[in-house]
């Protein structure tokens, strides 16, 4: 996640009137939040040790494929295949378990 969309989905919370006490919603958004982020993480720990460690490298430290690759030592076309398998399975499963609509799925 960029800083840029962080920063705006700050100001639009706080204009919305989150920074004004904790509405009911935002801490039933929080729980919805935290049990989509223990699912999330063992459907990555699922995922084969390679595609879960590009995915990783990635999504939470912020690297590109090509920065990846260099880090790594991989070929630039191998981390590049990893990323969209893991992808893909990461999809599957979240669409296995029922997870379209809380995920931001579109309908198929």
């Amino acid at each position: 996640m960029s800083y840029g969309r962080a920063e705006e989905r700050f100001r639009v919370e706080i204009e919305s009137g989150f920074g004004t006490g904790t509405p009911k919603h935002a801490v039933n958004d929080a729980v919805a939040t935290s049990e989509i982020s223990i699912v999330f993480h063992r459907l990555l720990n699922a995922l084969p040790t390679a595609q879960s460690q590009a995915l990783r490298m990635s999504y939470y430290g912020g690297l590109s494929q090509r920065e990846i690759a260099s880090k790594t030592g991989i070929p630039l076309g191998t981390i590049k295949t990893r990323l969209e398998l893991a992808m893909r399975k990461l999809r599957q499963s979240i669409l296995a378990i029922g997870g379209r609509a809380e995920w931001g799925f579109a309908e198929a």
